[in-house]
């Protein structure tokens, strides 16, 4: 399944984050890397992954600096076929 993940962090979190960025021992499957909006501490990134315990333990990693938000997205063609049913 894809997910978004919309983060947020305060400015001065900012060093323990990017500690946290660099000591990561696992990767969820990126299909958009991490991307910020307008140059605040918050942003977002895609990804997929199938296991729950990977999802957790990614949130588990950037707590508490970081607020994290994960949605699960769609492809809109799929939706409608659903729709259509």
């Amino acid at each position: 399944m894809k997910y978004i993940a919309f983060w947020e962090f305060c400015p001065e979190d900012a060093s323990k984050v990017a500690e946290k960025w660099e000591s990561r021992r696992y990767k969820l499957k990126t299909l958009f890397p991490p991307h910020s909006l307008g140059g605040e501490p918050k942003g977002f990134t895609i990804f997929e992954s199938e296991d729950e315990e990977e999802i957790m333990k990614y949130v588990q990693h950037y707590s508490p600096e970081m607020s994290i938000r994960i949605v699960p997205i769609f492809e809109s063609s799929k939706a409608v076929e659903l729709l259509k049913r």
